[in-house]
């Protein structure tokens, strides 16, 4: 029996009774120790009973959580419920309508040991003891005649103890498919287990939103845009720049033959900059924004008259160093970002995309090829775009040519790239979104993956292998391209 049995989770609790686990064939657990390592778990139990025990656990998480009572899980970290409440947009033919939805959702709070603090914070916190005494009783016979329940709380440390070395080893654990995924970050400072999970940054991406109340706030006519400019010019004012990205010059650039360009494709695409200041910031936010690629979309016959308009986001800091000329913006480090968008676009059958989309161009999406940025500036060599959900304009909009809606891209190290690949963009999205990460590109932060057993795991690209790759993934436009 190997260890990667513990990350099974049936979707139903099995009943059936294994001879391997009948009374005679199974000496009674040693109870003098109250704890049990995840060697001694998989030695004294079968990979049936830890199914079960793992599938009560989430049951009985469930259950507290529902009853708004947190849960702590001996060694790892708490579970407790949280009120949000969220806006949201809903669009008819000739109206927005602001909805509020109050909702409930789950945190994870990391803590090895529960102190006075954590107990006048979390009232009511169900421990070991609680939920065994919820599980207990719900155990087929079988379990329970062998086992009294201070032997199933031992069980039950060392499942939970199991968990926790998944997510500090591994970077992620779905063993508690009742409440979400835990992933961490930073799982590797220090020599030992121990010191691994003291210096990780664990969290869960909940995938628990029971709604609350919900209700409808204001209406607002919907406005057809004769540009995808219109809404950031309302916002932030008169462009920075407008420019043409000449398509045939980045496609020779990043080392593909301009000749595959489509002989009735026109060459230029539009793109205009904004910048976005906070009050009181010094640096603020670029904002690059197309105009025209939708129509990609609207006159495909798989996209039913929708289609896309890119956004590419740069933080100021770093970025002004790329500013040369009578542009107020750097225009120049935004052209192989949106070029590598469009040829996404392409590779979709539908022309349109959607979050979790991506592609590696094989070459800096911001680098030597550019003007020669001041002295001192930042060189990138972030290679691989992705695309995530624009949050400053959310939903279709309606165009005179049709319906589209903005796509947001950032640019991603050739690691995390790596982690749509092998796992799924969901995965990646999450530890973007843990950072908050997934709107704005920077030219010069680190890779999320830094101190991080994940970047162990991914493998390195095998030699002569392609510079990129595609699949295609459920639902159409759904497409992920990503670093070989």
């Amino acid at each position: 029996m190997t260890a990667k049995a513990l990350d099974a989770l049936p979707t139903s609790c099995p009943t059936e009774i294994s001879s391997a686990e009948t009374p005679s064939a199974q000496h009674k657990l040693p109870t003098q120790n109250y704890r049990a390592s995840k060697e001694q778990l998989l030695s004294e139990t079968s990979e049936e009973v830890r199914n079960i025990l793992r599938y009560e656990l989430n049951s009985a998480i469930s259950h507290f959580i529902q009853r708004d009572q947190p849960v702590y899980l001996e060694g790892l970290g708490i579970l407790f419920s949280e009120i949000h409440n969220e806006q949201r947009s809903e669009a008819t033919d000739g109206a927005y309508y602001v909805w509020s939805e109050t909702f409930r959702t789950v945190i994870f709070e990391k803590c090895y040991d529960l102190i006075a603090l954590h107990r006048e914070k979390f009232a009511d916190i169900a421990e070991t003891r609680e939920l065994v005494q919820w599980i207990y009783p719900r155990l087929p016979l079988y379990i329970t005649s062998k086992w009294a329940e201070r032997d199933v709380r031992r069980l039950l440390r060392a499942v939970i103890e199991s968990i926790k070395q998944q997510v500090v080893t591994d970077g992620h654990s779905a063993q508690l498919t009742c409440v979400g995924d835990l992933f961490a970050l930073h799982n590797r400072q220090g020599r030992a287990a121990a010191e691994w999970y003291a210096g990780a940054d664990i969290f869960l991406h909940s995938s628990w939103n029971q709604i609350i109340s919900a209700s409808r706030k204001r209406a607002f006519e919907r406005p057809e845009l004769k540009s995808a400019w219109e809404l950031f010019e309302a916002a932030y004012g008169p462009a920075l720049a407008t420019f043409d990205i000449f398509l045939p010059k980045e496609l020779r650039d990043m080392g593909y033959d301009p000749s595959l360009l489509p002989t009735d494709h026109d060459p230029h695409i539009r793109v205009a900059a904004f910048r976005n200041v906070a009050e009181g910031e010094s640096n603020g936010t670029y904002i690059f924004c197309t105009d025209g690629l939708r129509k990609l979309g609207i006159l495909s016959k798989r996209s039913k008259g929708f289609g896309n308009e890119i956004v590419f986001q740069l933080s100021q800091k770093g970025a002004d160093a790329f500013v040369h000329g009578a542009n107020e913006a750097p225009i120049d480090v935004a052209r192989r970002p949106i070029t590598a968008a469009w040829m996404l676009l392409q590779s979709a059958p539908s022309r349109t995309l959607r979050s979790g989309a991506g592609l590696s161009v094989g070459a800096p999406l911001y680098g030597p090829s550019f003007n020669a940025p001041k002295s001192g500036a930042p060189r990138c060599t972030v290679s691989t775009i992705f695309a995530t959900p624009l949050q400053l304009v959310r939903g279709q909009q309606v165009s005179t040519e049709g319906l589209f809606c903005y796509i947001n891209i950032i640019g991603i190290a050739d690691d995390e790239a790596a982690i749509a690949s092998k796992y799924s963009p969901e995965y990646l999205l999450s530890l973007l979104e843990h950072r908050k990460l997934t709107q704005v590109s920077s030219l010069s932060r680190p890779s999320l993956l830094a101190r991080t057993e994940l970047s162990h795991t991914l493998g390195k690209r095998p030699p002569g292998a392609p510079s990129n790759f595609m699949r295609e993934l459920p639902g159409d436009g759904d497409l992920i391209a990503t670093a070989s």
